[in-house]
């Protein structure tokens, strides 16, 4: 794995990880744009190689906030898996999901939250998805997700 993708991937990890994280968004948004632009070095410079390299890097595009960024961190976790890294299967359907919540459209999977007024709450999930497509990807069954939810929405869908 690339040396420097590593340590970028580690302070977005030990980010992730701080208390702070959850409540002040704001100071780490600075800090995963820097990270971003890194990254994005790192491609120019053909330095991304490994199916390693690749999940790493779609985990940090994941983290940034743009639709451009979501949809290059679905194609990397792709890229990932096509070179052998099985936890991508489960990165790729975060991200996919991501994206379509971005998009302004049902998750797929059920994998994205969302904290209202304090509470925990599971996007909106397209049910024409199976239980076994989810097994594919490491997902664990809709019923598993909805229930350890805080608040399932979709009793206050949006309708699209």
């Amino acid at each position: 794995m690339n040396k420097e993708l590593k340590k970028i991937y580690r302070e977005d990890q030990k980010d992730r990880r701080n208390p702070l994280f959850k409540t002040d968004f704001s100071q780490f948004r600075k800090r995963d744009l820097l990270r971003k632009k890194k990254l994005d070095t790192l491609f120019r410079s053909c330095r991304i190689k490994t199916g390693e390299d690749y999940y790493h890097a779609a985990l940090l595009y994941h983290h940034n906030l743009s639709t451009a960024s979501s949809k290059r961190a679905v194609r990397l976790a792709r890229v990932s898996i096509e070179l052998g890294t099985k936890k991508a299967l489960r990165l790729y359907a975060i991200t996919i999901d991501r994206l379509l919540i971005k998009q302004g459209k049902k998750q797929k999977f059920g994998t994205q939250y969302r904290l209202i007024k304090g509470t925990w709450r599971l996007y909106s999930v397209d049910p024409k998805t199976t239980n076994t497509e989810r097994a594919l990807y490491n997902i664990p069954p809709l019923p598993h997700i909805r229930s350890v939810a805080y608040e399932d929405d979709t009793k206050n869908e949006i309708k699209r």
